[in-house]
């Protein structure tokens, strides 16, 4: 007979998780603490560019660090390939997933592909995603989960 331990999996939990008002406050101590290195990117999608994307960018460039903005439309295979072209465009090292699940899968790929690592911030906790270590994506319109980077 089968048991619930029979399916359990292990997953790598981050090394830092904030939770609270003013917490994007602590987006710069952070990533001095990961010592980021090089330039970066901040993945976003249209709202929540609004809500958290644009803060994170401005509070990351007042302590210093080279960063740009990507928006992201939608999870698909499409989506996820424009970013990682611009985000190796910008010469990016390290990516700033900020949003909900949808981007925080893009910004998961996106990172594994560069290479560097992904600081998950999260404008919903409604998701495994911010500590999943895989994505969910459309491809070819079915819905497919990669091993991409734990956050």
């Amino acid at each position: 007979m089968e048991t619930i331990f029979d399916k359990a999996k292990s997953m790598v939990f981050p090394r830092h998780v904030f939770v609270g008002r003013e917490v994007l406050d602590e987006v710069p101590g952070l990533a001095g603490t990961l010592d980021l290195q090089g330039s970066g990117v901040v993945v976003t999608g249209p709202n929540t560019r609004k809500v958290a994307g644009e803060r994170v960018l401005s509070l990351l460039e007042d302590a210093g660090y080279d960063v740009q903005i990507i928006e992201a439309h939608g999870s698909n295979r499409a989506s996820v390939d424009k970013t990682l072209e611009e985000a190796q465009a910008s010469g990016a090292h390290f990516v700033f997933g900020v949003g909900g699940g949808t981007v925080i899968d893009v910004a998961k790929l996106t990172a594994r592909d560069l290479g560097g690592p992904l600081i998950s911030v999260p404008t919903s906790a409604a998701h495994d995603g911010i500590t999943s270590p895989r994505a969910s994506v459309k491809d070819d319109g079915q819905a497919v989960s990669i091993e991409a980077v734990t956050p």
